[in-house]
C-alpha cells in the first residue's frame, strides 16, 4: 500500500462546506469525503460513501452498455496519479444510483477535472475532483434538437397549405372579377353612393395608414390582408406584397399559434378582446423570432353581419424580457445567497419592519421561527456600534453607497460574535430612501483566526527583537574595531551586514505594529499641528538620506490639523521611501500638501512603473504586494501601506493612489482640517 499524508479533518470540513461540487479521493481513489452541493447533486449521504472506492460508491450503469463514463473517469485519474498534475475532461455521461430506488439509475451529464493536492515531499495526499453538474443544459440541448426537427416539418406542411389556399386564391379572384362586372352595369344611383363609401374608405385607409401604432384590417373568413399600415408590416418582418393574401398564405409562419385563435374568436363573437404580452414567433429577414405583443382585436361590421377584423400590436418583447431577466436574477442571487450559508434582509425604512430569512436570524442567534425586528437588531449590537452603524447606514442613504460596515452582536446566550454587513438602499420615485437591503454574515471564526494569527506575528517578532538588538551591537563593535585597525574590507562587509540587521529591524517593527493595532494596542494621540512644518522637517531628513533621486517639495502653508503628529510622520515616511524604492534612479519625486474643502491634502507623486487597476483595489489590504517583473527585486511583506490605511482610518481621513502604468504613480491621503 501507498504511504501518502492524509488531509487534516479541518481540511475535510472546508471542502465538505466549499461552495463547489467536491469529491475527495484518497491515492487509492478511496473517498475521503465529499462536498454538500456535490451530496446534493447526486442525491446521496456522506456516511453511505465515505471509505469506498469510487467506482463502488457510483458503478456504472449496467442499463447502458455503451456508456464509457467509468473508463474515462478512470483514466482522468490514472493520469493524474502518474503525472502527479490536474486534468480536465470533455462533458460525460455518468449515471448516480437513485438513492430512493436501489438498482436504478439516474441519468446526470458532468463536467469534471481531477487536481491532485501533493504532501511536502511532492507525493499525492488527496485527489480533488470538482464536477459540474451540466445535465440540463444537455438535456435542453437535445430537446431544442428535436424541437427543431419538429418545426421543420411543420413548416413542409404549411407551404403545401399555401399552396392549396393560393388555388383557392385564384377561384376567389375570378369569381371577384365576375362580381365586379356585374357591379359595373349597376345604375347612377348605386354609382354615387358607391363613390362616396370610396371617399369614406380613403378617409378610414388615410388615418390607418398615417398611424404610428401597427394596425391591420382582416376581412372574411380567411381573414384576407385588406388593410396593413407600414408600422404593421414592419412588426410582422413583410412587404406589401402580403396585402390582398390571407392571413395564412402572407404570415405562414402564424399557423397553429394562440394568437390566431383569439383572432378567429373575435370574428365568431363579436367580442372586444385585449391580449397583453403575448407570445408570437414571426418569420423576419429568413429568421424566427420569438417577442412578446399587446394585441387589441376588434369586429368590423356590415349592418348586423361581422364582415373583418381591426388589429392592432405594440412590440413588449424588451420589456418582457427584462421581467424575466430581473427575476432569473433574482433566483440566482437567492441561490447565491442560500448556498453561501448568508443572511439577508429587507429592511422598510419607512414603516420600521424587517423581512429576514432564516440564515440572518441565526447570524444574530435566533432561530428560523424566532421574531426579530428592526429594533432587536440595533439592541443586539454592542453600544459601541450603534451610533456607529446608524451613522453609516444615513450616509449610504444620502450618498447612494454602498453601505459596509463590521460590528460585535450579543446573543441571547450571552456569547458576543462579529457581523460583517454590505448593503444598499433603495429609492421610490421622488428620489427617497424607502427600503434598505442588507447581506450579513458571521465572521467570528475568522476574526478569531485572525486575532491568533496577530498574536502569533507579535509573539515571534518580539522575540526577535532581542537577538537581532544583540547582533547590531556586536557589528557596531566590529565596525569599531575593523576602522581603528584601517580594515576597509572587513568594514564594509560590516556596513552591508548592519544594513541587512536595519532592514530586519524595519520588517519586525512593522509586524509588531500590525499585531498592536489589530489587538487595539497601539493608541492616536491626537494633537494641534502644522502638518506643513511636519513635511518640512522630512524634507530635511530627506535631503540628507536620499541622494538616488531628485526631490521637489512644493511650496506649502500652515495647515493645522488634529492628529497623531508621530504616525502622520509615519505614513508621509513611507509615502516617500516608497517612491524612492518603486521608481528609478535620477527620476523626480514630487511632495505638496494643500488645504481644501475642509481637508489637508498630502501627495507624493513618482515616475515609477505605476500600478495596474486591479492592483490598486487590493494595494491597502494587509500582506498584498504588486506581483511583477519589476519587483521581484525589491523586499517586502505588504504591511506598510496596511498600516498606513489603517492610521489614516483611525482620523477619520481618506488614502488612495491614482497610477498609470508605465508613467507611475500618485499616493495621497486627507485629514480633516482643525477647527
Amino acid at each position: 500500500m501507498s504511504i501518502y499524508q492524509t488531509p487534516s479533518n479541518d481540511t475535510l470540513k472546508a471542502l465538505e462546506t466549499a461552495p463547489n461540487m467536491y469529491l475527495v479521493l484518497s491515492p487509492e481513489l478511496n473517498i475521503l469525503t465529499a462536498s454538500d452541493l456535490y451530496l446534493q447533486a447526486t442525491k446521496h449521504n456522506r456516511e453511505t460513501i465515505v471509505g469506498k472506492h469510487i467506482f463502488e460508491a457510483f458503478p456504472a450503469n449496467p442499463n447502458l452498455p455503451d456508456g464509457d463514463g467509468v473508463q474515462n473517469i478512470n483514466a482522468s485519474l490514472q493520469m493524474v496519479l502518474r503525472t502527479k498534475k490536474p486534468h480536465f475532461m470533455n462533458i460525460q455521461r455518468y449515471d448516480v444510483p437513485d438513492a430512493n430506488d436501489p438498482g436504478k439509475f439516474v441519468q446526470h451529464y458532468w463536467d469534471p477535472s481531477h487536481t491532485p493536492v501533493l504532501d511536502e515531499c511532492g507525493n499525492i495526499s488527496y485527489i480533488i475532483q470538482q464536477a459540474t453538474d451540466v445535465t440540463a443544459k444537455i438535456t435542453t440541448e437535445q430537446a431544442l434538437s428535436q424541437s427543431q426537427g419538429q418545426q421543420e416539418e411543420t413548416v413542409r406542411q404549411v407551404q403545401s397549405l399555401n399552396e392549396e389556399l393560393s388555388s383557392m386564391n385564384e377561384i376567389l379572384r375570378r369569381s371577384q372579377d365576375r362580381l365586379q362586372q356585374l357591379n359595373d352595369q349597376q345604375d347612377v344611383q348605386i354609382s354615387h353612393r358607391t363613390n362616396e363609401l370610396r371617399l369614406s374608405e380613403k378617409k378610414y385607409r388615410s388615418l390607418v395608414e398615417q398611424s404610428p401604432i401597427a394596425q391591420q384590417v382582416f376581412r372574411g373568413d380567411d381573414m384576407t390582408f385588406e388593410l396593413v399600415n407600414e408600422a404593421m408590416l414592419q412588426f410582422l418582418g413583410k412587404d406589401a406584397s402580403i396585402i390582398g393574401k390571407p392571413l395564412f398564405v402572407g404570415v405562414p409562419e402564424i399557423v397553429g399559434q394562440p394568437i390566431v385563435e383569439f383572432l378567429y374568436q373575435v370574428y365568431r363573437t363579436g367580442e372586444r378582446m385585449e391580449l397583453k404580452a403575448i407570445e408570437t414567433t414571426l418569420l423576419r429577414n429568413g429568421k424566427y423570432e420569438t417577442g412578446y405583443y399587446d394585441v387589441s382585436y376588434r369586429a368590423l361590421y356590415d349592418g348586423d353581419h361581422i364582415t373583418g377584423v381591426l388589429g392592432i400590436a405594440i412590440d413588449v418583447t424588451e420589456q418582457v424580457n427584462t421581467r424575466k431577466e430581473v427575476a432569473e436574477m433574482n433566483e440566482r442571487l437567492n441561490i447565491a445567497i442560500d448556498a453561501g450559508g448568508l443572511g439577508y434582509t429587507e429592511v422598510d425604512l419607512a414603516a420600521g419592519t424587517m423581512a429576514s430569512n432564516d440564515a440572518f436570524k441565526n447570524c444574530y442567534g435566533r432561530a428560523a421561527e424566532d421574531t426579530f425586528t428592526y429594533a432587536q437588531l440595533y439592541d443586539s449590537m454592542l453600544p459601541e456600534y450603534r451610533e456607529q452603524i446608524r451613522q453609516q447606514v444615513s450616509k449610504a442613504q444620502a450618498e447612494h453607497s454602498l453601505y459596509q460596515a463590521t460590528y460585535q452582536v450579543r446573543w441571547p446566550d450571552s456569547s458576543v460574535h462579529w457581523i460583517s454587513a454590505h448593503g444598499r438602499a433603495r429609492y421610490n420615485s421622488e428620489g427617497e430612501a424607502d427600503r434598505m437591503v442588507v447581506i450579513v454574515s458571521d465572521i467570528t471564526e475568522q476574526k478569531k483566526d485572525d486575532q491568533r494569527k496577530s498574536d502569533f506575528i507579535g509573539m515571534v517578532s518580539h522575540e526577535l527583537k532581542t537577538p537581532l538588538t544583540s547582533m547590531k551591537g556586536y557589528i557596531q563593535m566590529l565596525q569599531v574595531k575593523a576602522r581603528q585597525s584601517d580594515d576597509s574590507f572587513t568594514n564594509n562587509v560590516l556596513d552591508k551586514a548592519n544594513r541587512q540587521v536595519q532592514k530586519m529591524t524595519t520588517m519586525i517593527n512593522g509586524f509588531l505594529n500590525v499585531s498592536r493595532l489589530e489587538s487595539g494596542k497601539i493608541h492616536i494621540h491626537k494633537e494641534v499641528f502644522d502638518i506643513a512644518e511636519l513635511i518640512d522637517e522630512m524634507k530635511e531628513e530627506s535631503a540628507a538620506t536620499i541622494s538616488s533621486h531628485q526631490l521637489k517639495f512644493l511650496p506649502m502653508v500652515e495647515t493645522m490639523v488634529m492628529a497623531d503628529r508621530e504616525k502622520i510622520g509615519h505614513v508621509i515616511n513611507n509615502f516617500i521611501s516608497n517612491a524612492v524604492k518603486y521608481s528609478a534612479n535620477g527620476t523626480t519625486i514630487e511632495m505638496s500638501c494643500e488645504a481644501k474643502n475642509g481637508e489637508a491634502v498630502f501627495s507624493v507623486k513618482d515616475e515609477g512603473t505605476g500600478i495596474s487597476p486591479a492592483d490598486v483595489k487590493q494595494l491597502f489590504e494587509r500582506y498584498f504586494r504588486v506581483e511583477n517583473h519589476s519587483m521581484t527585486s525589491i523586499s517586502g511583506f505588504g504591511i506598510g501601506l496596511y498600516l498606513c490605511s489603517e492610521i489614516i482610518q483611525r482620523h477619520d481621513g481618506k488614502i488612495g493612489v491614482e497610477s498609470e502604468l508605465v508613467k507611475g504613480s500618485t499616493f495621497w491621503f486627507a485629514l480633516p482640517l482643525a477647527n
